[in-house]
């Protein structure tokens, strides 16, 4: 059949063409999918104190977790959630004895942890979340919360009703200032004459966990009259949340309510019509990247930055 033109083909070997050419199509590729034939890849997770539920920085890393193990094959994940920052070196060199591939440690807290189980570890792969740490084998994952905290600020310059908004922060630290700062800016170009007050509710990591000082501020917050707040404190801003709540039960006029600008993920749902929006900071997005990276041989010990233009 080879001196014949392929129309003219029976259509016996036109099926088996067309089987061969479909199966190398829908057929995933270990390299395509980043995914391992060889073995299984594991993957650790040491999240920020606070855990778990906190609709925030821990959730959405965790979620990029998750992603990754949906996604990929051959993937086993495990995470860890210290009470105290003190126990996060615990749990990361847990993993490293057990011979984790990739360990993640979420927050800045963390720096010096990462730094120490690293060295200890040089064969393995770490990554940091909020912090840069230089180590050959330890890829810093870093964000321009200024740039969404600037959007804050415009909308919150649009949308108050007595020309007060305020910035909450948990612990008065440069990563923190980074989102008081875009906010503040958002605010005062979209409204030069803006009153913008700053907060902050401790001086202890214990602050980023600790919903009542959290409520107890924002209360101040209000009676100071800002209407809008823009909380950056972990779980703390949950009691912030709930005290737009309950100021909004007992408002007894239009213009009196107050409101809360969540962070790190949308936070609406933990009290239904008293966040008027959240600046998302998309850790989910770095830490599966991170784990792709590493499953698809590209992981690099170097700084990712993420903002607004990389969907960060």
């Amino acid at each position: 059949m080879s001196g014949l033109p392929r129309w003219f083909w029976p259509a016996s070997v036109w099926g088996m063409f067309l089987l061969v050419l479909i199966g190398g199509v829908l057929r995933p590729s270990s390299r395509a999918t980043g995914q391992s034939t060889a073995r299984t890849v594991r993957v650790g997770i040491v999240l920020s104190v606070g855990g778990l539920g906190d609709q925030s920085f821990n959730d959405s890393a965790y979620a990029g977790l998750m992603q990754a193990k949906r996604l990929f094959r051959n993937l086993e994940v495990r995470h860890a959630a210290p009470r105290e920052n003190a126990t996060a070196k615990v749990d990361l060199e847990n993993f490293a004895k057990q011979g984790f591939d990739l360990i993640i440690g979420v927050g800045f807290m963390m720096s010096r942890a990462i730094t120490d189980v690293a060295r200890k570890y040089p064969k393995l792969k770490f990554a940091i979340v909020d912090s840069v740490v230089k180590r050959p084998n330890v890829a810093s994952l870093v964000f321009q919360e200024h740039e969404g905290s600037y959007l804050a600020g415009v909308l919150a310059a649009l949308s108050t009703n007595t020309n007060t908004v305020a910035f909450m922060g948990a612990m008065d630290l440069p990563l923190i200032r980074k989102f008081g700062a875009g906010f503040m800016q958002g605010a005062m170009d979209t409204k030069p004459g803006i009153k913008v007050k700053v907060k902050y509710i401790g001086a202890s990591f214990n602050s980023f966990k600790d919903p009542a000082g959290g409520k107890s501020m924002a209360q101040t917050l209000f009676g100071e009259n800002a209407d809008i707040v823009f909380h950056a404190a972990g779980s703390s801003g949950r009691g912030a949340i709930n005290a737009a709540s309950s100021w909004n039960r007992n408002a007894k006029t239009v213009g009196k309510k107050r409101y809360i600008i969540g962070v790190d993920g949308n936070q609406d749902g933990i009290v239904k019509g008293s966040v008027l929006t959240s600046m998302i900071k998309r850790v989910d997005v770095a830490v599966f990247e991170t784990i792709k990276n590493y499953l698809t041989g590209r992981f690099q010990a170097r700084v990712y930055r993420y903002g607004i233009r990389e969907g960060g």
